[in-house]
């Protein structure tokens, strides 16, 4: 009976793993013109819904899975430009080759908030700033990002800035405890500055 069942198990795997290879035939990249492209986030999050232009042109939009093809006549330089709200667009030259497959990352405002953050960590204030300024422009009204620059300015001893940073937040109807505390160490600074 234990042999039986061994020999059925067998024969199954065989023909599940005869069956799989047979079903990947003609899928071998080949340099008939049609070249594939996957798109993740910098989580390694596949992106769907991105919009792929090529050289200004609307193709295609992702799948769900980050993947979409491209199917051109002739191989040579394209630019491409993928672009999805909540996401940094992204503009790029590739070559068109049907033997390869293309892999783009784009990012969003919150993984720039944490490249950022890892940059403050690392005392590199002004790669921090560049990174605020890229989530800013992503998503002006994140009172986070707001918050953040200005301790990056207080950091990088640009009280001023650091001050106009807090009254947008103030002006947009945000206080607490945190903002009140940097604020105070702000303008001892600043008045410490004017003194000497």
């Amino acid at each position: 009976m234990q042999t039986r069942v061994l020999v059925f198990l067998l024969i199954t795997l065989f023909a599940i793993f005869f069956v799989s290879c047979n079903s990947t035939k003609g899928r071998v990249a080949t340099d008939d013109g049609i070249m594939y492209a996957m798109i993740y986030d910098y989580d390694n999050i596949a992106v769907g819904g991105v919009l792929v232009k090529i050289n200004g042109k609307e193709i295609v939009k992702s799948d769900v899975h980050g993947r979409f093809i491209l199917d051109f006549k002739k191989k040579g330089e394209y630019e491409i430009e993928l672009s999805k709200r909540g996401y940094e667009t992204l503009i790029q030259e590739f070559e068109y080759n049907p033997m390869k497959v293309l892999y783009f990352k784009m990012i969003t405002a919150e993984q720039l908030l944490a490249l950022a953050e890892g940059e403050l960590d690392r005392f590199r204030y002004k790669e921090a700033e560049k990174y605020l300024k890229r989530a800013h422009l992503l998503e002006p009204l994140r009172t986070d990002i707001i918050y953040l620059k200005s301790i990056s300015l207080v950091l990088q001893g640009k009280y001023i800035e650091a001050r106009r940073a807090l009254n947008e937040l103030r002006e947009k109807g945000y206080n607490g405890k945190y903002m009140d505390l940097l604020e105070e160490k702000i303008e001892k600074r600043i008045i410490g500055n004017e003194a000497g």
